[in-house]
Parts: structure tokens; sequence; C-alpha cells
């Protein structure tokens, strides 16, 4: 999970649905056409649900409201509970609750399809969220298990190219050549960037190798 800013685009015309193409291009906007749960990623915000934070069942009256939708998948979007347990969950689009420090990533040793989840900060609302992740991405029955698997692969793929660059980018700077290190600089920013898929995931190699200065 990554913070965002509803305010770098203009608030759309909410009334009465909150699936319109104008919605969405805005919600793409601010979420970087991401899942602002998993953070995965697509070409277009259409392809992902608008999800009620404050769900339907606990506030109807903030269905159209424009602050209270969010970019979600669709599994994501399923998966996550009607009712929100007592504090609720974090909100990546409140900048006093900084998902990017309260919540731990990172892998097990080179099993890159299990991500690991943990609170760094001790709030319930912390716990809320870290345990809502490991639902999200793990399942909590056999079908969620399953619906979650292609979830697990496309991290697995994407740590996968995320560690090889991370290798070429040493082994350019060890033989002095430039030129492969600037490419290799590059597709570390792009990798390591807010606006690519599993951010928060991909950093963790970033802080393992002491890479943060690629980070955004």
């Amino acid at each position: 999970m990554i913070n965002v800013n509803r305010d770098v685009t203009v608030e759309p015309i909410v009334k009465n649905a909150y699936r319109t193409i104008e919605i969405l291009k805005a919600l793409g906007i601010v979420f970087k056409n991401k899942c602002y749960l998993c953070e995965k990623k697509d070409t277009s915000p259409g392809i992902f649900d608008v999800e009620h934070f404050e769900t339907q069942k606990e506030a109807v009256e903030k269905k159209y409201i424009w602050s209270n939708l969010y970019l979600a998948c669709h599994i994501c979007n399923g998966i996550k509970p009607k009712i929100s347990p007592i504090e609720g969950f974090l909100d990546v689009c409140n900048p006093n609750e900084d998902v990017e420090e309260f919540i731990g990533y990172e892998f097990d040793s080179l099993e890159y399809d299990k991500p690991i989840f943990y609170t760094i900060d001790p709030s319930q609302k912390t716990k809320n969220t870290v345990k809502l992740l490991k639902k999200l991405h793990f399942g909590h029955n056999p079908n969620s298990k399953l619906r979650t698997a292609s979830l697990r692969e496309a991290i697995n793929r994407q740590a996968k190219k995320v560690l090889s660059t991370i290798v070429n980018y040493k082994k350019a700077a060890d033989i002095g050549d430039r030129g492969s290190l600037r490419i290799e600089e590059r597709n570390l920013r792009i990798y390591f960037s807010k606006e690519s898929p599993f951010t928060m995931l991909m950093r963790s190699f970033g802080n393992e190798y002491e890479l943060q200065h690629f980070f955004d």
C-alpha cells in the first residue's frame, strides 16, 4: 500500500452513479491505476472496481461521496469485509496514516510468491490492515486461496525482474560500465516508483541492498 493524494486531480461530479468514465479516470489518476490494497496495476482504471472505503452497509449515506470512492481490484474488493473491524483500516488518502511507514513489507527467503506483512505502528488500525493484507494475498478459505494465486504469481514475476535488475546494476557498477549502469539505474527507479506495481514489496529489495536513493 502507498499513500496517495486526492488533490492531484479535479474532483469529479458524483450524483446517482459512482462508476462513470469521469470518476474512473479521476480514480486512476489518484491511485495511479493500481488497486489501493494489493497494488496490482493495469493500463486502464476501467479494469478495477470502484470500492467504498466506508462500505455501503456501514455508511449508505456516503455511497455517492467522492472521498469515499477508491480503486480496488475485483478480488480485493470481494474479499475485504463489508463490515469493518473495531477501529477500522488505515486510509491511504489520510496523510496522518502513513501506510508506507506503519506497515513492514518483505519476502520469505527465495520464495517471492510469499510476501510478508507486519506491523510497525502498534495501533489497532494498523493491526487490522496487516491482517487484511494477509487475507487478500493468501485467502482465508479454499476458494479465496485459489482466487489469490494469480496475485502471488504476479508479485513473484515482478520480484524476479527487480532482483535481476539489481544484479545487473551491481555488475555494471563493479566493472565501471557507465552505459549499462545508466540503463539499470533507470530501471530501478521505475521498479521502485510509486507508479509501478507492488511498490512497497519491491522496495523491500531496495532497503535490503541499500538502494533507497532510487525511491521517489
